[in-house]
Order: C-alpha cells, then sequence, then structure tokens
C-alpha cells in the first residue's frame, strides 16, 4: 500500500468523467465522485533500482525511492505485503512517483486501485476506501462479490452503498447498537474483503492526499496496516 501525502498534479478537467459522467471543477486532475483521472495516464515503466523511461523520455531524480518502492511490490509478489508512505513538501512529486509505481505494478500484474481524499468539506466518512472497495468490487460478478464479501456484506454496504444492489437482502444484516462494536465489524469485514481478494491477486492500493483523510479513515488504516 502506498500512501501518498501531496495534492494532485494540476490538469485540466475534459469534460464528464470517463468512468461515471460526473462533471468536475474546472483544473480537477481527478474525478470528486469515483476518484477516476480525468486525462489518460502516461505510460511509464519503473526499473529497480534505475529511473523510469518514457519512451525517450527518463523520470529522474528519485532512483532510491523507486528501488525502495519496486523492491516492495516484488516482496509483495513474493507473499510479504509492505506499507509505505511517501511524505515530502507539497509540489515534490509524490503523487508522480506513485503514478510510476502504479504503472510498474500493473506490468507485473498487480491489481492497481486508487482511493484520493477530497480537500473540501461534504466528504463521506472512508471516502478513500470507499473507492477502492467500489473500484475492486466492479471486477466481480455478483456471485463472486458475495462471496468476497462474506458475512460482512451488510457491514461494507453501509459505507458502499453501491454493494447492497449486488447481494440478498439476507446478507445485509443490521448492524450493533453500539457504535464502537459496529465500527470494529465494519474493519473486520473489510480486513477480511482485502484479504480474499489479495488471494486471488496481489494488489496495490494507494491512498493519495492521506493528509486531507477524514479521522474514520485514519482509524481503518491503522487497523488494516499491521
Amino acid at each position: 500500500m502506498v500512501a501518498g501525502m501531496a495534492r494532485p498534479m494540476q490538469t485540466t478537467a475534459m469534460g464528464g468523467c470517463p468512468r461515471c459522467g460526473r462533471e468536475n471543477r474546472a483544473g480537477a486532475a481527478f474525478c470528486d465522485q469515483c476518484g477516476a483521472p480525468l486525462r489518460a495516464p502516461v505510460a511509464e515503466s519503473v526499473r529497480p533500482p534505475g529511473p523510469a523511461v518514457r519512451g525517450g523520455e527518463v523520470f529522474v531524480g528519485r532512483e532510491h525511492e523507486l528501488a525502495l518502492l519496486g523492491a516492495a511490490l516484488e516482496q509483495t509478489l513474493a507473499g510479504q505485503g509492505q506499507i509505505v508512505a511517501l511524505a515530502g513538501e507539497p509540489g515534490i512529486g509524490k503523487t508522480r512517483t506513485a503514478q510510476v509505481v502504479a504503472h510498474y505494478a500493473e506490468s507485473r500484474d498487480l491489481r492497481v486501485l486508487w482511493g484520493r481524499c477530497y480537500e473540501e468539506p461534504g466528504a463521506p466518512p472512508y471516502w478513500p476506501w470507499v473507492q477502492v472497495i467500489r473500484a475492486c468490487a466492479e471486477g466481480y460478478d455478483d456471485s463472486r462479490l458475495q462471496a468476497m464479501l462474506g458475512s460482512g456484506a451488510g457491514d461494507l454496504a453501509e459505507i458502499v452503498p453501491d454493494l447492497a444492489h449486488r447481494v440478498p437482502d439476507r446478507l445485509l444484516a443490521p448492524h450493533p447498537a453500539d457504535a464502537a462494536q459496529a465500527r470494529f465489524r465494519l474493519f473486520d469485514a473489510i480486513a477480511g474483503f482485502w484479504k480474499r481478494a489479495a488471494a486471488e491477486a496481489p494488489q496495490l492500493l494507494i491512498l493519495d492526499n492521506l493528509h486531507w483523510a477524514d479521522t474514520p479513515s485514519l482509524r481503518l488504516l491503522e487497523f488494516l496496516a499491521p
């Protein structure tokens, strides 16, 4: 898991979102609704321990970081999961580095899922996690999704309402009345979902702009990290 902590690189939004159709703010790099990029990503590759190359252009200045991230991905493919934080001053290239790593991960057959924290008020709780869970769920048909959700289907549907339309009502069990117990059930259900997803294929979850994350999202990250 790579947790980026920079503002998205500034680009110009090209009309509606290619995934969900939402009209976004002028200059937005990613969709505020589903997190999809608003322009086609640039093809790049990582060659640990060397720099990334795009055609004849070399991505320089982050060779050490890319080597560490590439090694972490290789360890993940070998069965040892990793969590990495990209930290630094605004504009230093953290999101750009994460994009390069994401392209390398895809070339190594990892499934890459992005969750982007939203700077403005109004985003629902767990917003970056909602995006990655929703994107992951899109890769399964309904019967397979039900198996992936397991007994936690009702808990996950509380924060990702889209899931409620794809599972039988009998699986949408009500939450316990106690808020702390309900939160633990949710966290445990999400952990189980990612364990089953990772058992099928290695996953790279990228949480961008983590410094804008809401407190529940950070608590969930703390729960999942071990």
